[in-house]
């Protein structure tokens, strides 16, 4: 097998990133949602307990007014509901509704059954050597970009 130069690895590369996210916009657009409104859908589902708007924001790494309109959105379809904390009356939890829940069964389920078969697809090895290749990759384009960085942690990333 030929070796990859840089440009042909990072073409490739972005155009697979950028058929990922076209796979799940049109998911999203699919099931009458926004990019933001599914992925909070999808992390509520995948979490199974109700979140704060921080921790989805930190989960799928959006900013807060992202999160806001997508909450507000699916709060507005009544999918979705904001609660007192337990643990602090203060804070809102995040939970799907009855209706919510309906939906995300029909919507979020069915997308991570095509997740689920995608990875059976793969071989444990492959599945294994995927994730230590990304991993890697991430790992050093974070290092090459720290000099950019005018603080030595942004929001942590630098701790792992």
């Amino acid at each position: 097998m030929k070796e990859l130069t840089f440009s042909q690895f990072n073409r490739e590369l972005n155009r697979m990133y950028k058929e990922c996210n076209e796979f799940y916009h049109a998911l999203a657009k699919h099931f009458g949602l926004s990019d933001s409104a599914f992925w909070i859908l999808y992390t509520l589902r995948e979490e199974g307990r109700p979140l704060s708007a921080t921790d989805l924001g930190g989960a799928l790494f959006l900013s807060k007014q992202t999160i806001h309109s997508g909450v507000r959105s699916l709060e507005e379809r009544g999918l979705l509901k904001l609660r007192s904390s337990s643990e602090d009356k203060r804070n809102k939890e995040i939970c799907l509704t009855e209706k919510g829940e309906a939906f995300s069964q029909e919507s979020v389920d069915q997308v991570v059954a095509f997740e689920e078969k995608a990875f059976l697809d793969l071989g444990a090895g492959e599945r294994l050597s995927r994730i230590k290749a990304e991993r890697h990759y991430l790992d050093a384009l974070w290092e090459a970009a720290r000099p950019l960085f005018k603080r030595e942690s942004p929001e942590g990333i630098w701790e792992r």
